[in-house]
């Protein structure tokens, strides 16, 4: 099987067929990783030995058959945010010492329990605060559908491995689009979920650990096994049981089109007809689609930044060498260690009251449908689609879904006349990830897209054009 048709249900009947394709798996997908490394740049650190060992301990599983679950054997990886136990950590940046971790985060635990292969970590720019590739440790990492582009971030090895067929799941973290974007810029599905469902330390109110995947209905299957709470997070939500099968979609539901957030850059057109067509299916389909407006402003998304910012400079001046992080980074949060605590707190009730404007503006629909990012594509080496000083103004459809806490679905949507995928959100009320997964899968088979993932190697570059 080609490691880019690698998803659950096929990998599951292949190894059932044949307990030695787990093992044949694990090795088709490491080779691919390798051959990949100049092009893509995924990676920063593969775990032969112990994907190996992982996978012979599932191909005996399934001789015996005693598969412990939908994930036991399928290979998978975890961006540079996680511990991996015998991995190095950098967290993206060179101002880190890149010590080796000595345990697994929660979601690490999770997959190991699940028989899942850990096939690596991935890369993403320092500290997470950039939606792009770019980072001072590991350099620039490419998208596969054309490797002169970004794959967005900062879960960008995540996506870049994942779209070019490496690895069945992914598993990144979101704190303002971190996943969402990724997936949108490589045609994969990613949830930034209900905050505190899937364990995650340093806990948060604003970050989560996000599955990232090809389907949805693969995404739910990884997300029912890493959502569980951890005494590792005091702030995650009660545990609960997840159905093995989504449920049906949720017929005739009020589906409230956002085509603006009030402030940014507006979509460009493919993305406003991407948009356009999926709520047309929708409503086709007997939902009740309405179109809705937040209202929001410049200055409620300048709250968002100046917490960012705050987080980025106490990570760079508690890192080992802060000098060595991104010169991007370093100018975007230059002067933030001045701001007091009154500065911070006022930025968290402005949040707050923005917050609370957009459940008012949207309360009378049951989920939300919107772009990812408004501008799909941009080069490699680019910080960004424009050159705004603030690193994380092209978030405005994602970001906001943080501070809420609601979940997000980011899923493929069109592709653009290059051929470059198109993706766009369904965001539902809190706690309600089920139903947001419901709905999401209903539209990927509305939409029917017939994806053709890139080739993991050789792989040329399409270039700019």
């Amino acid at each position: 099987m080609s490691p880019r048709l690698a998803i659950l249900a096929e990998l599951g009947r292949d190894f059932r067929r044949d307990s030695a394709e787990v093992l044949a798996e694990t090795r088709r997908n490491l080779a691919a990783a390798e051959a990949t490394s100049e092009t893509l740049n995924a990676f920063i650190d593969l775990d032969e030995s112990g994907a190996e060992a992982a996978a012979g301990a599932s191909a005996e599983r399934y001789a015996r058959g005693a598969e412990i679950g939908p994930l036991d054997g399928i290979p998978i990886t975890v961006k540079d945010s996680f511990h991996v136990r015998g991995l190095t950590r950098w967290h993206g940046s060179a101002s880190s010492t890149g010590a080796v971790s000595r345990h697994d985060s929660a979601p690490v635990r999770r997959l190991r329990e699940a028989g899942a292969v850990i096939l690596g970590k991935t890369t993403m720019p320092d500290f997470g605060m950039l939606a792009t590739g770019i980072g001072s440790q590991f350099g620039i990492t490419r998208n596969p559908w054309s490797p002169a582009l970004s794959p967005g971030g900062s879960s960008a090895g995540a996506a870049a491995a994942l779209a070019a067929g490496i690895g069945a799941l992914a598993v990144g973290t979101d704190i303002a689009g971190s996943v969402r974007l990724p997936a949108a810029h490589c045609g994969l599905v990613a949830l930034k979920p209900t905050q505190g469902s899937i364990a995650y330390a340093p806990e948060s109110m604003m970050r989560s650990a996000g599955p990232m995947s090809r389907t949805v209905a693969d995404n739910y299957a990884l997300f029912s096994v890493i959502a569980r709470p951890d005494p590792e997070d005091p702030w995650c939500l009660p545990g609960r049981e997840w159905p093995a099968r989504l449920p049906a979609a949720p017929g005739g539901a009020r589906i409230g089109v956002i085509s603006s957030m009030g402030y940014g850059t507006e979509p460009d057109r493919e993305t406003r007809t991407v948009l356009a067509h999926a709520a047309e299916t929708l409503a086709a389909a007997g939902y009740r689609v309405t179109a809705v407006s937040p209202g929001l402003g410049e200055e409620d998304f300048l709250a968002i930044d100046l917490v960012l910012r705050v987080k980025a400079v106490t990570e760079r001046l508690g890192s080992a060498y802060p000098e060595r992080t991104l010169a991007r980074v370093r100018e975007w949060s230059a002067g933030a260690e001045f701001l007091s605590a009154v500065d911070l707190e006022r930025a968290h009730h402005h949040i707050s009251a923005a917050v609370a404007r957009l459940r008012e503006a949207t309360a009378e629909v049951d989920y939300l449908l919107a772009p990812v990012i408004p501008v799909h594509r941009f080069a490699a080496e680019a910080h960004g689609p424009d050159d705004h000083p603030t690193l994380l103004h092209h978030t405005q459809f994602t970001a906001w879904f943080n501070q809420s806490g609601q979940p997000a679905l980011a899923l493929p949507a069109g592709l653009s006349a290059e051929g470059l995928p198109l993706g766009v959100q369904v965001i539902g009320a809190r706690a309600d990830d089920l139903g947001v997964y419901a709905l999401g899968a209903h539209l990927e088979s509305l939409l029917g897209l017939d994806l053709d993932w890139p080739v993991a190697a050789p792989l040329t570059p399409k270039g700019l054009r």
